[in-house]
């Protein structure tokens, strides 16, 4: 509800950029049973909350170059306002991740060895995402908002290594979002509780002062969508809550063009809510965050601006 008043407003994410970095090397031929069509599934999720916004993806991998909707490769560079993070992350051979509901938290020396082991790909990513190093034909991600799915492990969200690089990175963690899953979109009148699965906030404040949640469901019955043929059923997961937060950015930019990536992640922040879930009236800042991102109270902000 809180996205049709919106678009009967006229704010559909208009004019901002998007970018979604996600697995895309087999976008071409990708099935639900090849397990390749992540992307394709994250920047339908994204439309389907801003549909007036702009999107571009390009592979994790850096396999393919950027690219639009019709995945026809970019010729002219464009400037992007919203990045969308749902990929994997990084993890060690000796890992504790499931991304189904049953990670282990590991000891300290395992864990240790985990941010070691990851910290190169980590940098290479706070690089292009603090504009130190840049990707074709894209530009602005210094400016830009990001969001990133908490993981599926059940687990503090510090034990995803992604999360933790970006979260501890100075120049990156005003204009970031992470996000956990709900098992639905909460109201007052029926609440969401936190998906089974879903990295909580957890013990970092870094963190768990960055950290919203959302719907983890895709958004369609199953059997109703088919890309390349093949049917596409209803999966849970943060990587899908993540890009529904990445559409109400580009509304509220949209709406508010003054605003830089920094303001507009805390009226994100600020404007989520803890009504709408059965934890309410006692949740915990360390499993839900600030609450559940609340696109009409974003676009209706009142008082003080941080």
């Amino acid at each position: 509800t809180d996205v049709l008043a919106a678009w009967n407003k006229g704010w559909t994410g208009n004019g901002v950029n998007m970018l979604l970095i996600d697995s895309y090397a087999s976008k071409a031929s990708c099935t639900y049973s090849n397990g390749n069509c992540h992307g394709v599934i994250t920047m339908m999720n994204t439309d389907y909350i801003a549909p007036g916004a702009t999107k571009y993806g390009i592979d994790q991998g850096g396999s393919s170059s950027a690219f639009d909707v019709t995945g026809t490769s970019l010729t002219s560079s464009k400037s992007i306002n919203v990045i969308n993070m749902s990929f994997f992350a990084y993890y060690p051979t000796n890992n504790w991740n499931c991304n189904s509901g049953c990670g282990t938290a590991p000891t300290d020396a395992v864990y240790a060895a985990g941010i070691l082991y990851t910290k190169a790909t980590h940098d290479a990513y706070i690089n292009y995402l603090n504009g130190v190093t840049s990707f074709a034909n894209l530009s602005n991600f210094a400016n830009s908002l990001v969001t990133l799915s908490a993981g599926n492990d059940a687990l503090d969200a510090k034990y995803n290594m992604t999360v933790l690089a970006l979260s501890a990175n100075a120049s990156l963690v005003s204009r970031l979002l992470v996000v956990g899953a709900l098992d639905k979109n909460g109201s007052t009148a029926s609440q969401a509780a936190k998906a089974t699965y879903t990295n909580y906030a957890g013990s970092v404040t870094a963190i768990s002062d960055r950290f919203v949640m959302a719907n983890g469901n895709m958004p369609w019955i199953a059997g109703s969508v088919k890309i390349n043929g093949s049917n596409m059923p209803v999966e849970q997961g943060t990587s899908f809550a993540a890009p529904l937060v990445a559409g109400y950015g580009a509304i509220v930019m949209q709406k508010f063009p003054n605003l830089d990536a920094v303001r507009t992640s805390s009226i994100i922040l600020d404007t989520a809510r803890y009504d709408t879930l059965t934890c309410y009236p006692s949740c915990s800042t360390s499993i839900y965050g600030k609450g559940e991102a609340s696109l009409s109270r974003a676009l209706a902000p009142v008082g003080y601006l941080r």
